[in-house]
């Protein structure tokens, strides 16, 4: 299996589509915009007044990343989307506005946004917490986000449908987090976290669909987990044997574009690896280098 041909397949898989975002920013701190998403990053410039136009070819319909200087949140794109944004740097949460036949989603997902980085939600707060706070904390979040979305009767029923599904397993890293983090922010031993390790979906019993793995970055992280959970255990076996393991791994995935994914992630996370790991980076430069 070689890389050299997913472009072709890729073009097959993913269905590309024209989108306009435009908008005004006032107070910019930066000179540029970032729009981010699956195999997509696109750099749009600010003008000196502070407005902004460009048309996106965009690869999937689902979440994006709107990021300009140390702010990122999330965005939807569909085919055809039309969106303008209009914001005041220096008082972003008040003065944001969407316009367009994706505004109300992107509307949703900037109070959704909100609700994430309230001072209550942040990391050094949660992870502070003895466990049953900690789950209630978490369960109270999650409650809030799905009233977010169910009250919001203007939604595309669609994206309210993955979304739904996108909320309650994205807040499952809070509880397979939960030990470590604790005990890195009260600088204690690693608790045994039960109750959070009881709230944790197996994910070999999730299922989901393409459109749903095009959607978010947590469908993706799901799809990259079964993967690993698969691989690992074969590789400490017979890490030798790594560009093997890794190929027949890869074999059994019948969508280019995860596959694509997986490979990528792997090779992104090669800075994280150890010596006992250096037959699984050579096995990942084997089986994408060109030939």
């Amino acid at each position: 299996m070689k890389l050299k041909y997913l472009f072709l397949i890729l073009c097959f898989q993913l269905t590309f589509s024209n989108a306009l975002i435009d908008g005004k920013i006032l107070n910019s701190k930066d000179n540029e915009i970032r729009i981010i998403g699956l195999n997509f990053d696109e750099t749009i410039p600010l003008n000196i007044d502070g407005t902004f136009s460009k048309e996106l070819t965009i690869n999937h319909i689902g979440l994006y990343y709107f990021s300009i200087n140390n702010y990122k949140w999330e965005i939807y794109l569909n085919k055809e989307a039309q969106l303008s944004i209009y914001f005041d740097q220096d008082n972003l949460n008040e003065s944001i506005l969407f316009k367009g036949n994706v505004a109300n989603e992107c509307s949703y997902l900037f109070e959704k946004f909100k609700l994430y980085t309230n001072e209550k939600f942040k990391p050094a707060k949660i992870y502070t917490l003895k466990e049953k706070e900690f789950v209630v904390s978490i369960d109270d979040l999650t409650t809030s986000n799905l009233y977010l979305l169910k009250n919001n009767t203007s939604l595309n029923a669609d994206f309210k449908n993955i979304e739904e599904k996108n909320i309650i397993f994205s807040n499952q890293t809070y509880f397979s987090s939960y030990k470590f983090s604790y005990s890195s922010y009260t600088k204690s031993s690693v608790p045994k976290a039960k109750i959070c390790e009881s709230r944790i979906i197996n994910r070999d019993t999730i299922t989901f669909h393409f459109d749903d793995f095009q959607f978010s970055n947590v469908f993706r992280a799901i799809e990259f987990s079964k993967f690993s959970t698969s691989f690992r255990p074969k590789f400490k076996k017979n890490n030798v044997a790594a560009q093997k393991i890794l190929t027949d791994e890869m074999q059994k995935i019948d969508n280019s574009v995860i596959e694509d994914y997986i490979l990528k992630t792997l090779s992104n996370q090669t800075k994280f690896y150890d010596d006992n790991d250096n037959n699984i980076i050579k096995a990942i430069i084997s089986i994408t280098k060109d030939e």
